[in-house]
């Protein structure tokens, strides 16, 4: 994205907006399930007759805004007045995403760290010393965009973006009304052969020197681990579970389409066309040698999801 790493993490690199949506919406349907498995995981908010109150929500990486939509729509078909803001901080998937405005949905291109009102060191903060300060001493977090609290905090494959899970998740429930839901989807697909070949590209001349020693390392904690965060932070529900999604490709060739619309990006954003276009083409070629050449390719994809409620 224009000024932090995809998906909102502080930015390392001099290059533009990395985001494709054509590119990232070539397995649309494979990304849309997660997304679902996540929303059903939310209580929706049921219609309350003469209040007045709007039901807030926010969808931290909101991307193209097709999935925002869908859970704009989820959470108001109970009649109730809901205002749900989309936020990105990638400007070509902004702009497809404002083509869903409307009806109390809108779309604002913003870090995701600045909106939990992180600081700026964050991603260096030891995550043994606890969490960090709230944002704002009044509750009311003034100095922050999109001031105020929220019903339901929202993020389908964002927050591996950022760094820190433990103060982020912190960070995310300082923002939480009481009885607020934070619900998060995120990939865990680090030991998959096609994430692990990524890194040992990324290692090697020239690119080691051009990426100044930078490697893609996901910071997706261990299901059990993020069920503690959730007990420490005073969640009084919680859902947390590992899910492996099996997505059956036409042949292995499709996986490097797949990985240069999300996992890529992180090297597309820190290097030159040149060299990121080297970059491709090794992966490609070393990939193909390494896995089968099955028609169809089964492509395992884990992720995490949690649910909690304050």
């Amino acid at each position: 994205m224009s000024d932090e790493q995809p998906g909102g993490g502080p930015q390392r690199d001099r290059y533009s907006d990395p985001w494709n949506p054509a590119q990232y919406e070539r397995f649309k349907n494979e990304r849309s399930q997660p997304f679902y498995d996540l929303l059903s995981l939310v209580d929706l908010p049921d219609s309350v007759v003469g209040t007045a109150e709007e039901y807030r929500a926010i969808d931290l990486g909101c991307g193209t805004g097709e999935l925002t939509s869908a859970l704009h729509r989820a959470l108001a078909a109970q009649g109730r007045s809901v205002v749900t803001t989309g936020l990105d901080n990638s400007p070509a998937m902004l702009e497809q995403a404002r083509g869903h405005s409307g009806g109390g949905l809108s779309f604002e291109q913003a870090s995701i760290a600045d909106f939990a009102g992180l600081p700026a060191d964050y991603a260096s903060l030891d995550p043994g010393r606890g969490a960090p300060a709230a944002p704002s001493s009044n509750g009311k977090h003034d100095s922050l965009p999109y001031t105020g609290n929220f019903d339901l905090i929202f993020s389908n494959a964002a927050l591996q973006y950022i760094e820190n899970h433990p103060a982020l998740l912190a960070a995310l429930s300082a923002r939480l009304k009481p009885g607020g839901q934070l619900a998060v989807q995120m990939p865990a697909n680090d030991s998959h052969p096609a994430y692990a070949l990524a890194q040992a590209i990324a290692a090697e001349e020239p690119f080691a020197p051009a990426l100044g020693g930078y490697l893609r390392k996901s910071p997706v904690l261990e299901p059990e681990r993020y069920s503690e965060l959730l007990a420490r932070l005073n969640f009084r529900e919680q859902h947390v579970r590992l899910q492996v999604y099996l997505h059956s490709l036409a042949e292995v060739s499709e996986l490097v389409e797949w990985v240069r619309g999300t996992l890529l990006n992180n090297y597309k954003q820190r290097l030159s066309p040149e060299l990121y276009e080297l970059f491709v083409a090794l992966y490609r070629e070393r990939l193909l040698a390494e896995l089968p050449d099955e028609q169809p390719y089964f492509f395992t994809f884990r992720r995490v999801l949690l649910w909690g409620r304050m």
